[in-house]
């Protein structure tokens, strides 16, 4: 079948050419070595309206097409690669909006991608890959908000504006005793070959963990998805972490949100955040446990918003 650029999309690809090699050539090598997001090329593609071609003029697009976004990704990509993945990565972030979004979800956030806001795409998971068909992550509609259920191995683009931390360890030697002691491959083994060891444990135990009732079912569900080696690494894992050294390099917007009742990991990890990251903010919820999203929930969705927005 026949196929040929129309005069709009030649128009398009000259116009595109001509920037890349004025523009985006120059210290191509040194952004592909640094491996950092191309935030002066974003400023720039963005001042060009490239981000926007594909997509419909209503929600602040130029309605170019897959075809018009093709071309852009080729030329930027024909002398940067590093550049043309940061279109690509943020258009497939778009399109899934623009494809099963409402219509005010695509007004609030495509205005934003059009932009040259990062998106971020979160697909692979441990057992189905990129397998779109065998997804195992879960969003539940109840009691008028979705409950998020999963395990996401890439999100690409995700650290690239602002980071947030709930309720993790800095320091591992603070988290509890019984969790440090699923660490260790005997008793991850017995507790992980007898789940209902776990579930007669969550039961009993949810009251101190969290308010929300729906907790030792979301917990079971996670825990019967994984490997007893997934479960032993991830604690194990836990139990030797210490980030003191690396917080210093953070230089983005930083948020830390500790529950004041947690007894899965000590309450006071917001110091050693605060002392390595001077500039983040910490927000303290002093009604909740370590689960602060279950415990207060509007509180934890009105906090977050205000930070990433």
């Amino acid at each position: 079948m026949p196929f040929e650029f129309t005069e709009e999309q030649k128009m398009l690809c000259k116009l595109v050419r001509k920037l890349a090699l004025e523009k985006v050539a120059p210290g191509a090598d040194n952004r592909e070595q640094k491996q950092e997001y191309p935030w002066d090329m974003a400023e720039i593609l963005s001042k060009q309206g490239l981000f926007a071609v594909s997509f419909p003029e209503q929600y602040g697009g130029r309605s170019g097409g897959l075809v018009g976004h093709c071309i852009i990704v080729e030329e930027i990509s024909r002398v940067c690669n590093n550049t043309g993945a940061m279109l690509s990565l943020t258009a497939l972030a778009s399109s899934s909006i623009v494809a099963g979004g409402n219509d005010e979800q695509k007004k609030k956030y495509l205005s934003k991608l059009t932009q040259g806001e990062p998106g971020c795409f979160a697909l692979t998971e441990p057992r189905g890959g990129y397998d779109a068909t065998h997804l195992e992550s879960t969003a539940v509609f109840k009691n008028g908000e979705y409950v998020l259920n999963g395990t996401k191995i890439f999100a690409s683009q995700f650290d690239v504006a602002k980071t947030v931390v709930i309720g993790s360890p800095i320091i591992g030697s603070s988290l509890n005793f019984l969790l440090k002691m699923f660490g260790r491959r005997l008793i991850a083994y017995i507790v992980h070959s007898n789940p209902w060891i776990l579930k007669i444990g969550f039961r009993i135990l949810a009251p101190l963990y969290t308010r929300d009732r729906r907790w030792p079912e979301m917990i079971g569900r996670d825990l019967s998805q994984t490997t007893l080696e997934s479960f032993l690494m991830s604690i194990a894992s836990l139990r030797c972490t210490d980030l003191r050294k690396q917080l210093p390099q953070i230089k983005i917007p930083a948020m830390g949100m500790y529950g004041d009742k947690d007894v899965v990991v000590s309450p006071q990890q917001w110091k050693p955040m605060l002392d390595g990251i001077p500039h983040a903010r910490v927000e303290r919820f002093h009604h909740a446990g370590h689960f602060i999203m279950l415990d207060e929930p509007q509180k934890f969705r009105e906090t977050l918003l205000d930070f990433l927005e």
